[in-house]
């Protein structure tokens, strides 16, 4: 019969107890569910005594019959039944699952209704009807100038009759929605900021009925939002900002509020709540007089609140004396070189076009000393002129602005829908705005529609383009006192709309031609730098670009008094110090290769360290690729600065770009202090430079301050260069040619098994410019690790101590990309803090994989992909470890990560975050991981039924993305999807084999069924917080769905339909080739078929019949370590033992245990072999020999078969419900020979 709906309260009880003895660990799902039924009792009785009513809950308990705690699991739908004399209970982990989701939901929106309360504020406003204001805890910067936002359109509103606001639902259109996707797409409608489709149905009036000002407010990142109005009798009802996928109401619990007699109402908003640099729509809805009306405005984010003060550097950068540059040639591509680009057979004309290019390709593609300037050159061509071409190809005509103070919108019109403007326009990227006013009208624009005058116009510098501008106005008129070009600069891009800046005000009421072009100094560095070294010594270039053979020579020796004394115990680290620190003159640049969480930055900071204590006459240059590398190195190098005995007065300058002046928020105070960045951005001049004795910037700052003298001569005697494989040879160039002599160290330290360099060519990345400096060495003689291992320890070190993350995500990475000579040194204590969390079904195997199928859509106008369901599923993961914690131990925001490789994914997920206040939660791409860890690291891979992976198949993108969690890992994405690449085949495989395979139910096509999992051909995951709260017909068991629901007729229609659908397993055995009937016994196959047949027999005999013993592969031996090669007069080094083989677990399901549908039921005796036989089709033929191996399914496949009403269907949630045997009525087994004549195709089992 069926059960009852349990007592609410009592399921609240019963599962608020489950929860607290899952935090106990006393339940857990690797335990898989079980707790034994003393202890259980015990527990249960502390409970309730501990709670404040006991004597009235048992009161309760009595009356209901329930006084003890297995009855009060059945009663309310946690318990499994076990068979009688069982000493333990078994949880039901899905209704467990329910029932904490369900407890996330509600703190989840506690959480939110109390920071959209206290985030807000009405000061001097009348409430209506009751509601009370809270109290003021924010306050408007005076100082701080009140930007006006942009009035849009208007709308009356008619209010609908019965229209009650629910969760789902949209006040400005006055409609609920059913389904959270109709609900969000609803949404995008209104917010997408391409075109803003909603403003269609709305009117513009000549003005507003209500102003929206905002401030920045002191000592605080709250921005107040101030509403004007003349209009006394006023009431306010929803102020809306519309995100990407929901409305957010603010101070919703305090409206209506009355507009006070100032007229004025000011809103307190937490800043995160708006992305920066995308427009979002803020929706006034008001009643004047029973007439209720809706207003939009636009708002747009555009930079950083200013940060605290701190304390001053005494010795700080000079600013009276600034940078001053000595020229950058133009460095313009030849027009050959374009004209070859337009070619099938352009490889061929660039070679007629530049001999050393010819030599390159002639030589199979390899550099060198001689052909390398003119190579990279031409290279440097393609990249040049194929980039400048994608930005010219945005070029926008007839163009209006939505003008922000000095800030600019433009909503890009494309010519195909292929196009992305994400994937080409980067912030920093130059804008030409061009005034289309003339006589005739059109006549500036139609001269712009001629492509080689627009890219003519491009490639000029800024006092051509003001020459050019003065002959447009000569030819079309001048415009009077206005510009006829304005330059611009890029502050950001979503979706289809550019965000840009522009110092001096346009006009209105005129249209305008936008051309984009990339920045285009850095190139023109790495020309310079090119046509630099051809100037150097001919002997520095060899010695630091082409080094020779070396031979092994003696360890450098001495002591070091380390500052991170933990590295003492790490060989590998202590060699490069010593080598670095020690060595009067290095014999070739020194490569440090640090695969993740190996010490590679940690080993450089220490290198540079003891060369400023123990070696004052020495000057470091440390260079990096990104900002973010260069600010992790100078951050640790003052830190430890800071403890050395004796330190120089100029000990460190960090230098930034201009650009770096728009992410100030998120460097470190004390950076800022030692950086030419601690009032206003300046260049500061080289002989300030100079002073100091560690000079920390950019690849691409050093080649512009090259341009004014920097480095030149022996200034530095040590140039470091961080993630040097993450960097183009050329732009490594960049920085280290000025700084080139006999005396120069170059260390080179990077993994180029990570990210690589980003080209936008893709003919230049596969002619040879991808190819990284730091790789090129490595492929050179000196460098290369012989078959046992050793190296030259002279000139690198290969670190293989990997010192961030468990040993189970180390070995992950280590075998897919590093042939497993990494070793896992991590504390146990540290990387093992997750191992009890009660979403792990694994204690020893911290890798999640959630399987995910869903939806893979992209935003109107855009490009960039996103995947709604993943997005839940990381939010719920989010919620659980925020709010219950691990084992009840508060998480800081801080120790999760989440990566999408998408940007419209991971600017979603940011979203969710920063409507709870977890902005310090990272949320980005892969690329803005690279060198970060994280304890929690959540992937969404987003892609789902799609034919391609895209960058997805990226083999070092993934391996960042692997390499960052420390304890845990959780992967989000559809399995057939991404078992496309053998990387997350693999990785599919694994958590399927460690039972963390969890989420929707995966079948796998290629499963092998020798493997562990019993021959199963459907992995059955374990429930995780992604499943849906309703249940359905698949949760339940087969038996079930099938005795208690069908009737015999209803049966067989069911099995008829089912076998009109042919199965995979039957669609394969179709395929097999027909096997004669045995009346044919004149065929030739049956002949065939018995001749062999009596030779199997004849063998047979003559083989001593034993048992059979399973043949068991060896396991694969592991890769020899790697180490350098003894030196002739140093003590032979430690041979690195090699790694051990790691053992698989065993499977946490029991060998006896039976399953149906995917579903263990109960406990099932062993069988004999003659039981698990069943009597085939082809029993008249003898399957002694592997060629007639039966195809048919035995008894135990028929047991693990889907019923009749779930085939075709992905299965259920791996949930028991009970067995067979509990409805007396097991399927049967006959021994009986198969008919002669099939009577009916259905069969029922």
């Amino acid at each position: 019969m069926l059960r009852n709906p349990p007592v609410p309260w009592e399921r609240e009880f019963v599962g608020s107890f489950l929860l607290e003895m899952a935090r106990r660990q006393v339940v857990s799902a690797q335990q898989e569910w079980y707790v034994d039924k003393a202890e259980m009792r015990k527990m249960f009785e502390e409970h309730l005594r501990a709670q404040p009513n006991c004597s009235e809950i048992r009161q309760k308990l009595s009356i209901q019959g329930a006084s003890n705690i297995g009855s009060l699991l059945h009663r309310t739908n946690f318990l499994i039944n076990t068979p009688r004399g069982n000493p333990n209970y078994r949880i039901k982990d899905f209704s467990l699952m329910e029932f904490r989701k369900e407890k996330v939901y509600f703190l989840d929106e506690q959480h939110r209704q109390r920071d959209a309360a206290s985030t807000t504020n009405a000061p001097g406003g009348a409430p209506v009807e009751g509601n009370t204001l809270l109290a003021e805890e924010y306050k408007l910067d005076t100082n701080a100038t009140a930007t006006l936002l942009k009035y849009q359109k208007t709308l009356l509103l008619k209010p609908q009759k019965d229209f009650e606001l629910n969760s789902l639902g949209c006040y400005i259109c006055q409609e609920n929605f059913e389904t959270i996707e109709k609900y969000e797409e609803h949404v995008e409608y209104h917010g997408d900021d391409s075109d803003f489709q909603s403003l269609k149905k709305m009117v513009k009036y000549p003005s507003s009925m209500v102003s929206l000002s905002y401030q920045n407010c002191v000592d605080s990142h709250y921005f107040g939002f101030t509403l004007k109005t003349f209009r006394s009798d006023l009431v306010v009802e929803k102020f809306i900002i519309v995100q990407l996928r929901q409305f957010y109401y603010v101070y919703g619990a305090q409206m209506p509020l009355h507009v006070p007699e100032s007229g004025e109402l000011v809103f307190f908003v937490d800043s995160h709540v708006f992305m920066i640099l995308r427009e979002q729509p803020i929706i006034i809805a008001f009643i004047i007089q029973g007439t209720r009306y809706v207003e939009q405005h636009h708002f747009m984010r555009t930079e950083a609140l200013p940060k605290a003060s701190f304390n001053i550097n005494p010795y700080r950068l000079c600013n009276k004396e600034i940078f001053k540059s000595k020229g950058l040639p133009p460095a313009t591509p030849p027009t050959q070189v374009l004209s070859a680009l337009k070619h099938e057979d352009a490889q061929l004309r660039l070679a007629e076009l530049d001999k050393h290019y010819q030599d390159y390709c002639e030589r199979g593609r390899e550099i060198t000393q001689e052909n390398l300037t003119g190579t990279l050159r031409t290279l440097l061509q393609v990249e040049d002129m194929e980039r400048l071409q994608r930005y010219l190809s945005l070029k926008q005509s007839k163009v209006e602005l939505h003008q922000f103070g000095r800030e600019l919108s433009v909503k890009m019109r494309l010519g195909t829908a292929t196009m992305s403007v994400e994937d080409i326009l980067s912030p920093g990227d130059d804008v030409l705005i061009i005034n289309e006013k003339g006589n005739p009208k059109s006549g500036v624009r139609q001269m712009l529609e001629n492509n080689n005058k627009v890219l003519e116009l491009a490639l000029k510098d800024f006092d051509s383009i003001l020459q050019w501008a003065r002959n447009v106005d000569e030819q079309f008129g001048s415009l009077n006192k206005q510009l006829r070009v304005y330059f611009a600069r890029i502050l950001g891009v979503s979706t289809q709309r550019v965000n840009i800046t522009c110092e001096r005000q346009l006009p209105d009421n005129t249209t305008y031609t936008l051309i984009f072009r990339p920045l285009r100094a850095i190139m023109r560095y790495q020309y310079r730098a090119l046509q630099q070294l051809t100037l150097t010594r001919h002997s520095d270039v060899q010695r630091i670009l082409f080094p020779s053979e070396i031979p092994p020579m003696p360890k450098a020796s001495g002591v070091l008094q380390l500052n991170n004394k933990g590295i003492s115990s790490n060989p590998e680290q202590m060699q490069a110090i010593r080598q670095i620190a020690l060595s009067q003159r290095l014999p070739a640049p020194y490569i440090v290769f640090g695969p993740p969480g190996t010490g590679k930055t940690e080993t450089i900071v220490e290198a540079i360290y003891q060369l400023y204590v123990n070696r004052p006459e020495t000057h470091i240059l440390v260079m990096a690729g990104s900002n973010t590398a260069c600010d992790e190195v100078a951050l640790r190098l003052l830190r430890a600065i800071a403890k050395a005995p004796d330190s120089h007065p100029r000990p460190l300058a960090r230098i930034f770009a201009a650009s770096c002046d728009r992410r100030i928020d998120n460097i470190d105070d004390l950076l800022l202090e030692y950086s030419n960045m601690y009032g206003l951005h300046f260049y500061p001049a080289v002989q300030a430079v100079h002073q100091y004795r560690i000079v920390i910037c950019t690849l691409s700052l050093a080649g512009r301050l090259s341009t004014g003298g920097f480095a030149t001569g022996n200034v530095y005697s040590h140039v470091f260069v961080d993630e040097a494989a993450a960097s183009t040879e050329a732009e490594v160039l960049m920085g280290i040619t000025c700084t080139l002599s006999p005396t120069s160290n170059l260390i080179l330290s990077g993994d180029h098994k990570q990210l690589g360099p980003v080209l936008q060519s893709q003919r230049a990345n596969e002619w040879g410019l991808g190819l990284t400096l730091f790789e090129r060495l490595l492929q050179r003689k000196c460098y290369q690790v012989d078959q046992d291992g050793s190296y030259n320890a002279a000139v690198q070190t290969r670190l293989i101590r990997n010192f961030r993350s468990h040993p189970e995500i180390v070995s992950l990475y280590n075998n897919l990309y590093y042939d497993g000579k990494l070793q896992a040194h991590a504390p146990l204590e540290t990387v093992c803090r997750y191992q009890n969390w009660f979403q792990l079904p694994n204690a020893n195997f911290p890798i999640m994989f959630h399987s995910v199928f869903g939806t893979t859509t992209n935003a109107k106008s855009s490009l960039s992909l996103c995947n709604s369901k993943e997005i839940d599923v990381v939010m719920d993961y989010v919620k659980d470890l925020m709010y219950f914690g691990i084992n009840g131990e508060k998480l800081l925001q801080t120790d999760i990560g989440i990566i999408s490789p998408y940007k419209n994914q991971y600017h979603r997920i940011q979203e969710q975050l920063n409507m709870r206040n977890w902005s310090q939660i990272d949320c980005g791409s892969v690329e803005l991981f690279q060198g970060k860890e994280k304890h929690v690291v959540i992937v969404s891979f987003v892609r789902s039924f799609t034919p391609k992976l895209g960058f997805l198949n990226n083999e070092r993108r993934l391996n960042v993305l692997l390499s960052r969690p420390i304890s845990l890992l959780i992967l989000i994405g559809n399995p057939r999807t991404l078992s496309q690449n053998k990387d997350f085949c693999h990785i599919i495989d694994m958590c399927r084999e460690r039972n963390t395979l969890v989420g929707v139910p995966y079948l796998n096509e290629n499963f092998d069924p020798t493997k562990k999992n019993g021959g199963a051909a459907v992995d059955h995951p374990t429930s995780g917080l992604g499943q849906p709260l309703k249940r359905n017909c698949r949760g339940k068991n087969p038996a079930q769905a099938v005795k208690l629901s069908y009737s015999k007729n209803e049966l067989l229609k069911l099995g008829m339909e089912c076998k009109s659908k042919k199965s995979e397993l039957e669609t394969l055995f179709d395929e097999l080739p027909k096997v004669p009937s045995s009346d044919d016994l004149n065929v030739d196959a049956v002949r065939s078929l018995e001749d062999q047949l009596k030779d199997i027999k004849l063998e047979n005999k003559c083989t001593d019949a034993g048992p059979s013993i399973p043949v068991i592969p060896a396991p694969r031996s592991a890769a020899p370590s790697v180490r350098p090669r003894p030196s002739p007069s140093a003590s032979p080094g430690l041979a690195i033992p090699k790694l051990p083989v790691p053992k698989s677990l065993d499977p946490l399901s029991k060998r006896e245990e039976r399953h149906i549908n995917g579903v263990p039921c109960g406990i099932e005796a062993l069988h004999s072999v003659a039981q698990t036989t069943r009597p085939s089709a082809y029993n008249h033929i003898p399957s002694d020999h592997l060629r007639f191996e039966n195809l048919r399914r035995t008894s135990e496949e028929i047991r693990r078969q889907t019923a009749f009403n779930e085939q075709r269907r992905a299965p259920p949630l791996r949930q028991p419900h009970g067995n067979w045997h509990e409805f007396d009525w097991t399927p049967l087994q006959s021994d009986r020979a198969p008919p002669q004549k099939k009577k009916s195709d259905c069969i029922i089992s």
